[in-house]
């Protein structure tokens, strides 16, 4: 399965992307690790995405929302979203993030709060890529 998994925010949040895409190649899946900037989500059949609140009030960077509704032919891919924890707003930014995801078509098939880049590996092994 070709993979995407697409990052803004820090360091920490590139580690935790970085660490999904390791594992998920692992178990042989076709994985491309960047920062959300533009790419086209079209070639890919399930698409990861991280990020971190921008603002205490949980609001989201907005390249990263652009970034998302740029793209076309995106109805019907199954998506990950993902959050890192432990900063004020991280919950709000995960709803945003959703939101905006489903908005454009995309079905988030899993979704969380995440504190570490070894529980992103955990929640990347687990996820459902497969329908059904």
């Amino acid at each position: 399965m070709v993979i995407g998994v697409f990052w803004s925010g820090s360091r920490a949040v590139e580690d935790i992307a970085r660490r999904m895409a390791h594992a998920l190649g692992g178990v042989g899946h076709d994985v491309r690790v960047d920062r959300l900037a533009g790419y086209s989500l079209s070639p890919y059949q399930f698409l990861v995405f991280v990020t971190e609140p921008a603002s205490l009030l949980g609001k989201l960077d907005g390249s990263f929302i652009e970034a998302i509704t740029k793209s076309s032919d995106t109805i019907g891919k199954r998506c990950m979203a993902l959050v890192r924890a432990g900063r004020p707003g991280s919950s709000r930014a995960l709803r945003s993030m959703m939101a905006a995801i489903e908005h454009e078509g995309m079905v988030v098939v899993d979704s969380g709060l995440v504190r570490t880049a070894e529980e992103a590996e955990r929640l990347a092994l687990a996820a459902p890529l497969q329908r059904g």
